[in-house]
């Protein structure tokens, strides 16, 4: 289950690729460790979640339009899953907003 039901990040234009824009957390009911991955709203692979959820932009993401404050829309919606590492097969998702903002 993740800690908040959705979740808004903000991050300014031209950042590195190495900058985490937002993380988020999720715990398995079990007490086992989650994995995490971008369901979907990232067609162009602009972003990237890490084993710790933290969120970045990708090499593509930082050269592209998702760190240009005038080249496209501003608010991207991703939706990230996060899944327990037991074999289950349980999953949660949850929904993000990210806001790139004029520097």
């Amino acid at each position: 289950m993740f800690g908040d039901s959705s979740y808004e990040f903000n991050y300014d234009e031209n950042i590195a690729e190495d900058v985490v824009i937002g993380t988020v957390s999720a715990t398995d009911a079990d007490g086992n460790n989650v994995t995490y991955s971008i369901k979907s709203g990232n067609d162009n692979g602009w972003f990237e979640i890490n084993a710790n959820g933290e969120i970045t932009l990708t090499t593509a993401g930082a050269a592209a339009a998702a760190n240009d404050f005038e080249a496209l829309e501003n608010v991207h919606n991703i939706v990230v899953t996060a899944t327990g590492t037991d074999g289950s097969g349980a999953d949660t998702s949850t929904d993000i907003n990210v806001k790139l903002n004029e520097q």
